[in-house]
């Protein structure tokens, strides 16, 4: 989200705070200290990362296997939610998918680790090679070598715009550059009554 709104000087802790806890590194418990004034540049939204309802139903129509054009939409809520089979946590929110979009789920990119002789756990990015195979798995090894050179772009969904963040970063981590985010998601693609939904493979 901060590097949609042009804040590039920004990072995840892998692993976050528990990692961090565990292995060893400080903690403060006090209040920060005040923030000196500076000279910060106005940034600047980046309006090609984020996809609208409209771009989105637009793609749908195309086939990405027979369109070169159309941009390839990965979900990244679990299977179930995705085929229809199980249902969205909103009440009254239709499971299911964007026609032609795929399925990644945010899992595939991610790890839990445990430390011996403790109950602390946490969660980071798998290796890109690991990420990599996710999303052959997902899109096939020509669509990923499309992504990958630059020659198609490849948009994340997922249901509130929240857990789409992870593929997205992932898909940095990779090295690709044209990803976007559609920011409103499943949310607000299935509460439209217009809207088109898929509950097949």
């Amino acid at each position: 989200m901060f590097r949609v709104f042009g804040h590039h000087k920004c990072s995840i802790l892998d692993g976050g705070l528990p990692r961090w806890e565990a292995e060893g590194f400080p903690v403060e418990i006090q209040p920060p200290v005040e923030a000196k004034k500076s000279q910060y540049p106005t940034p600047k939204f980046d309006k090609d990362t984020v996809r609208s309802y409209q771009q989105i139903v637009t793609n749908s129509c195309l086939n990405p296997s027979e369109n070169s054009s159309a941009e390839i939409v990965v979900d990244a809520r679990s299977l179930g939610r995705y085929l229809g089979t199980e249902p969205e946590p909103r009440p009254g929110l239709s499971s299911g998918h964007i026609p032609h979009s795929l399925s990644i789920p945010f899992t595939s990119f991610l790890q839990t680790h445990s430390f011996p002789h403790s109950s602390t756990k946490y969660t980071t990015y798998r290796t890109t090679a690991e990420i990599g195979q996710a999303l052959v798995d997902a899109v096939g090894a020509i669509h990923l070598e499309q992504i990958l050179k630059g020659e198609r772009s490849i948009i994340t969904s997922c249901g509130s715009g929240m857990t789409a963040g992870v593929l997205w970063l992932g898909l940095k981590l990779l090295g690709v550059r044209q990803v976007g985010l559609y920011d409103e998601s499943w949310t607000g693609y299935a509460a439209r009554k217009s809207s088109i939904i898929e509950k097949s493979p």
